[in-house]
């Protein structure tokens, strides 16, 4: 049963990587409707009521709450994460109702807080709910999963009163979502949602109910697809939903449907568990055959049987021992097996186990394939399986005529013999000779040679058989085909073995979504250059390009909806307030461009590289000869570019905007690629050369003679005028620049396509990489600086030499670490959130991240705190010093120390109980400590504040002249320490002159 069951658990191995489960899910859902006045919501509540219901439908434990305040929602939300932390189930938070972004931070506003729709300079942080502080509440609870829905923003202007809304962009800031979270958004960003006047619920929570309703088995990410795409499509594409998810799993809301298409590991184990007397009598059939054959055992009973040569039974059974033995064993584990339940707990082990392999199944398909059809040409080669079932047969049928012709043979012998045994008498030996002889001809008759000669290829078609029943009484067969004809369509569906020229395509990414789509571009062979004429130098001389191999090109140009996927760990390029997922990606450098092909790579595992200059041009021109892929005449109504003289942007014709388009706003070239001429200017690989002097003509990246330090740029942009944007036209810049009329398109490797020297296009030479590394970590641009960071720079290293970017990211790791121990221990509490977030970025895994942030949660707000009781404590060194710095004036050192010994409650102001003894002078170790020189008045100012101390801010009457110490200068008892508190001075004078005296004590 052992091998039965690894055989079933390697099985596992194939199956498809379903969609996660969770057992325990939790809701929090909110509808704020009751504003004040004219900010009056009529959906909010019914839309959560209505969601609440469809969710508690599907067991989930639903927290519903209607028209909290700000200390409500708060309180909600609190307990909601807790109750997370404790299931480590699915949370689901969903909010509707008034929201706002000011600042690029998002305000969910509560009951008695709308006032911050229209009032400019109100308290947002104090009367309103910022939506980073639930994510960060959600991601706390260290939970499997947490989807965050904000249908909030909804349409609610106040003619009525006639005030304005506050200065502030409308609708929400798209925010990142944290680990193994999906953030859905009702509309887009910073665009509002519409309320549905006059109906039960707005456009989008009545298209995400019914969805739900529709589709309860559904996948998170297709769940929310739907919605975005039914509620684009109800409001003619005036509100358009969006979603960012960081989920590394596929979770569903109940339970994941089964793909009906594989087997069921644990289905299968248990059908087999059921069936163990079939699979065993199979078994022990197969083992007996074996050991029939392996020791004679039935050729020696039958022996025995037909003659009876031997004197005793025992004779054969001591021969035979060792197959009596294992037969015995064999049956007797067999029926324990089955009296204990062996087989039980056996295929409860193989599910367990299966779970684990399971999740890095992503390979099973084609792995299988490759098995099988090792297998079977294993098998045919070692065990020439046909040729044994041929032998078998002839053997078998020549068996036939050659008993018969022996058994004549042998009846003519016997008569002979008889008659001569007849005529004289034998003794025993001679007996037991003949016996031997007639054992020996029998064994030939009873054919076992034939059988032991073919023994494993009986066994097969026995297991085979065997299988087939079994398979047809558990209709397993029906599965397996079903199966087999899923795995057909699963190879066809990856990427194939061949791509046709113009088929579009787009590749899964590791982290979820899909990379850009890309259209195969066909084999061929045109004129680069200004064929036309007409055009600048350096598009001379026209030569021909032969590019010989297909590879794959952008349809589009890139978004910033897929770029900001990437963009995840540096800073996102500004899209300068004309909006971001579907218009292309700006302002971003060629090393942007490039890291952004090479995270492809990395993440689909196929070879994004951006595209040759000659590739470009071959792409965009599309077999034409004219300047633009639809003539000779530029025209707004194909393409997206600026004034007729230099340089704007314009919007004419079909060209409705002034600066980017929206990608696909125009019609496709011959090749099928949108926006080659005018949107934005598109970055190629090769390095700036005058002319084409020398090009190279197989479509290669033109290494020799480039000058690195200028980048080409390809396809004219929204900005430039009608000459810029032909496809001879080129334009070079340093590859560090970012424009707002500057994106990329991609190109990516088809295997087996040969042409191009893909991996030297993009090859980074790491040695000059590593420099400029270390040159951004000497210079402390660890995770932001304006033309990179170190932090960027080693996850470019990481593509081609992992060791040495691990190292480097270890370097910065440490160097942050020691920058926030600096910072706690300064009291500088806003730079040690600082570091301690750019730690985050670096290693969110940091063994120190979690105590330096609980050391930073536990850091007071200010360095000096009034007790009330008299006294300040200073939180940096935990001393306590008099409040009334001045209570006792100037003393001689002798009286001062006296008087101080002396204080207790009730003198100098004091109110905390403190007995005579406990007051002391400072000493001047303590003196250095509080006096912090980068203030102008040290001690009398708060460091967590500006620097500018006020009277009772933390002490009062305190004089900035010389102040005694309890130090006595070491090489004579006449003279003390002193310090001056105005600039820090520390001396010695003599203890008969008077002095400031300030007290204090320890905590």
């Amino acid at each position: 049963m052992s091998k039965i069951t690894l055989l079933l658990i390697s099985l596992s191995v194939f199956q498809n990587v379903q969609a996660i489960e969770i057992k325990e899910r939790l809701a929090l859902l909110i509808g704020n409707s009751e504003y004040k006045g004219d900010a009056f919501l009529a959906n909010p509540i019914n839309d959560a009521q209505d969601l609440a219901e469809v969710l508690s439908d599907l067991q989930f434990q639903v927290s519903h709450r209607q028209n909290l305040t700000r200390a409500e929602m708060n309180s909600a939300i609190e307990e909601f994460g807790k109750n997370l932390k404790a299931t480590k189930g699915m949370g689901i938070f969903y909010y509707a109702g008034h929201g706002m972004q000011v600042g690029g931070e998002n305000y969910l506003i509560p009951i008695g807080g709308a006032r911050a729709l229209f009032k400019a300079n109100y308290n947002l942080d104090k009367k309103t709910i910022k939506a980073s502080n639930i994510l960060k509440t959600l991601e706390a609870a260290k939970n499997a999963v947490n989807v965050i829905i904000l249908d909030a923003c909804r349409d609610n202007p106040f003619q009525k009163r006639g005030i304005s809304r506050r200065p502030t962009p409308p609708g929400l800031q798209m925010m990142n979502a944290p680990g193994g979270s999906l953030i859905a958004y009702s509309a887009d960003q910073g665009e509002v949602a519409f309320e549905g006047k006059n109906k039960r619920n707005s456009p989008y929570a009545a298209s995400l109910i019914q969805q739900i309703k529709d589709n309860p088995n559904s996948s998170l990410v297709q769940l929310f697809i739907k919605v975005q795409a039914d509620v684009s499509q109800k409001t003619g594409n005036l509100q358009e939903p969006g979603f960012y998810t960081k989920l590394t799993q596929d979770y569903c809301l109940t339970e994941c449907p089964k793909d009906k298409s594989s087997i069921d590991l644990g289905e299968l184990i248990q059908q087999v568990a059921h069936l163990w007397q079939p699979i065993f009598t199979v078994m022990i059939t197969i083992g007996v055959l074996w050991l029939g054959w392996r020791w004679n055992l039935v050729g020696a009973v039958v022996t025995w049987g037909r003659y009876q040569a031997v004197p005793t039974v025992f004779e054969v059974g001591a021969k035979t021992w060792r197959p009596i033995i294992v037969v015995s064993l064999v049956i007797s584990l067999a029926w324990f097996g089955w009296q204990q339940s062996w087989l039980n707990s056996v295929a409860t082990w193989s599910i367990d186990s299966g779970k684990l392999i399971q999740q890095v199944a992503h390979l099973w398909q084609p792995i299988l394939a490759v098995i099988i059809a090792i297998g079977v040409l294993w098998l045919g080669w070692r065990l020439n399986l046909v040729g044994a079932v041929v032998t078998t047969f002839v053997e078998y049928r020549a068996g036939k005529i050659e008993r018969r012709k022996q058994a004549e043979v042998e009846s003519e012998l016997e008569q002979r013999k008889q008659a001569e045994f007849r005529q004289r008498p034998f003794e025993v030996g001679q007996r037991r000779q003949a016996g031997t002889v007639r054992q020996e001809k029998k064994g030939k008759i009873f054919g076992f040679d034939v059988i032991t000669k073919n023994w494993q290829s009986i066994v097969i078609v026995t297991v085979v058989i065997s299988l087939s029943w079994v398979g047809w009484q558990q209709s397993w067969l029906s599965s397996v085909g079903t199966w087999g004809k899923y795995l057909i369509e699963s190879i066809e569906r990856t990427e194939p073995v061949e791509l046709i020229a113009g088929q579009s395509f787009r590749d899964s990414l590791q982290i979820g979504g899909y990379a850009p789509e890309m259209v195969v571009i066909p084999a061929g062979r045109f004129q680069m250059g200004d064929i036309e004429g007409g055009g600048d130098d350096d598009e001379k001389p026209v030569h021909w390009v032969n590019i010989d191999y297909e590879f794959a090109m952008g349809k589009y140009e890139v978004t910033f909806a897929e770029y900001d996927k990437f963009a995840t760990g540096r800073k996102k390029p500004d899209d300068d307030g004309w909006g971001r997922d579907k218009r292309p990606v700006i302002n971003v450098s060629w090393n942007d461009a490039v890291a952004y092909t090479e995270w492809l790579s990395q993440q689909t595992g196929k070879e994004y590289r951006l595209p040759t200059e000659a590739e470009w041009e071959y792409a965009t021109k599309a077999g034409t000869e004219t300047k633009y892929w639809w003539g000779n005449t530029a025209s707004h109504e194909y393409a997206n570019y600026g004034k007729d003289e230099c340089c704007g942007g314009l919007a004419k014709g079909k060209d409705k905007w002034e600066y980017t388009a929206p990608i696909g706003s125009f019609n496709a070239n011959q090749f099928g690629l949108y926006d080659t001429v005018g949107n934005v200017l598109e970055w190629v690989a090769d390095g700036w050369h005058e002319d084409y002097t020398n090009a190279p003509n197989n479509g290669k990246i033109w290494k020799k003679g480039a000058d690195k330090n200028t980048r080409v740029l390809r396809g004219g942009s929204w900005y430039g005028y009608p000459f810029n944007s032909r496809a001879a036209f080129r334009f070079g810049i340093n590859p560090v620049n970012r424009r707002d009329y500057i994106g990329l398109r991609v190109a990516r490797v088809i295997l087996g396509s040969g042409g191009n020297d893909e991996k030297l296009v993009h090859r980074v030479d790491v040695k000059s990489l590593l420099r400029e590394c270390e040159k951004h970590f000497q210079a402390n641009r660890l995770t932001k600086g304006e033309n990179g960071t170190a932090l960027e720079c080693y996850k470019r290293v990481s593509i081609n030499d992992p060791s040495n970017a691990e190292k480097g990211l270890k370097k910065i790791e440490e160097r942050l670490v020691t920058l926030t121990k600096r910072a706690l221990e300064k009291v500088q509490r806003n730079k040690a959130k600082q570091y301690l977030a750019s730690l985050g970025k670096v290693n969110p895994e940091s063994p120190e991240l979690a105590g330096l942030e609980e050391w930073l949660s536990r850091l007071p707000l200010y360095r000096y705190i009034d007790n009330g009781n008299g006294t300040v404590t200073d939180n940096k060194t935990g001393l306590i010093w008099l409040k009334n710095a001045n209570c006792f004036g100037r003393q001689t050192w002798s009286k001062a120390m006296q008087r101080v010994a002396k204080l207790a409650h009730g003198q100098c102001g004091l109110r905390d109980g403190s007995k005579r003894g406990v007051w002391r002078l400072p000493t001047i170790n303590e003196w250095k400590s509080m006096l912090d020189k980068r203030y102008k008045n040290p001690a009398l100012s708060n460091t967590a504040g500006t620097g500018k101390w006020k009277e009772g801010n933390a002490f009062y009457g305190v004089h900035t002249n010389s102040h005694w110490s309890s130090n006595r200068r070491a090489n004579s008892i006449t003279d003390v320490w002193i310090v001056y508190v105005l600039d820090g001075r520390v001396n010695y004078r003599p203890k008969n002159y008077p002095r400031y005296v300030w007290p204090v004590q320890n905590r």
